[in-house]
């Protein structure tokens, strides 16, 4: 708990949100890339840990399609370091983050 500035969320599904929040640390943010179906915590986290929740719109469906499909006609791949959602997966992300090693970027890739 209490370990990461940010989080940005783009699961359109329901999760723990306070758990999530929990993940914060103080004056942390959460960024919601979509829309979850249900959106229920703890509202007292927010004013405890003085908490942000932002949003931020990507385009709508037709929009998101259509970039798909422009990267898939051209093969446009991102360039990023993949790491499982596994503690020393995750400290090795981090240390390599803050190290500058990464580049581009670092995505943690949980196991379904």
């Amino acid at each position: 708990y209490d370990s990461l500035d940010m989080v940005l969320c783009a699961a359109n599904v329901n999760v723990s949100w306070d758990l999530l929040l929990k993940l914060l640390k103080t004056d942390g943010c959460l960024v919601m890339l979509s829309i979850p179906a249900n959106f229920e915590f703890d509202p007292s986290v927010l004013v405890r840990k003085r908490l942000q929740i932002r949003g931020s719109y990507l385009g709508s469906p037709q929009d998101v399609r259509e970039m798909l499909e422009c990267a898939a006609k051209y093969n446009i791949q991102p360039r990023i370091e993949l790491f499982d959602m596994e503690k020393e997966q995750i400290n090795s992300a981090i240390r390599r983050v803050r190290s500058n090693q990464v580049r581009y970027r670092a995505v943690l890739r949980a196991k379904l």
